[in-house]
């Protein structure tokens, strides 16, 4: 018996999206996005949801790197408002925090609050955005002055990230962690 073979739209889904986060990764946003683009069509032309919502996910993070807010908002609310696709749970999950993400930096704590609920909602226990969930409480804790829930969201954040090896959302509990005493006036303890 041999494995059975992947249909070509799919295998080109696969490595425009591969082709696209090898440009992200080397901050080549504009290539990263048409890669992001045609892999997202590829995707949409076999009706792959998961890889739909992952690449509307994808472009978004590269139209907020590159300045384009609006554009970032409409690629995650498509995978938020999509009413025909049944999107895995996990990626609604990681479009919530994304719009999260976005309004927080838009500056609307209350959105991002809103938004952060609905994530932590369509995430389990075990769900793997349960560091930045976390790191997003704290920052909106730091937002609303509140340092003992930034600390306490740090702490918690490091515990995970840890646990995980996740440089990123470490460095962010770290800083929750200090930022929190800060606010507490408890930064010499």
């Amino acid at each position: 018996p041999h494995a059975p073979q992947i249909p070509a739209r799919v295998q080109r889904a696969i490595a425009e999206n591969n082709r696209g986060e090898q440009f992200f990764a080397r901050g080549e946003y504009r290539p990263a996005l048409e890669h992001f683009n045609a892999a997202l069509t590829a995707a949409e032309s076999v009706e792959d949801e998961d890889a739909i919502a992952a690449n509307l996910i994808n472009l978004s993070v590269v139209q907020q790197r590159i300045g384009d807010a609006t554009g970032a908002v409409a690629s995650v609310e498509r995978v938020l408002n999509e009413r025909n696709l049944r999107f895995p749970e996990r990626r609604v999950a990681e479009a919530a925090l994304r719009r999260a993400l976005l309004s927080f930096d838009a500056g609307d704590a209350a959105a991002a609050q809103r938004w952060t609920q609905t994530a932590e909602h369509r995430c389990t226990q075990t769900c793997a955005l349960n560091p930045k969930l976390l790191a997003l409480r704290g920052y909106l804790a730091i937002a609303q002055g509140d340092g003992s829930a930034a600390e306490r969201a740090g702490q918690e954040t490091l515990a995970l990230a840890e646990a995980a090896e996740d440089r990123e959302e470490r460095a962010n509990g770290l800083r929750l962690i200090g930022i929190g005493a800060l606010l507490q006036g408890e930064a010499t303890r």
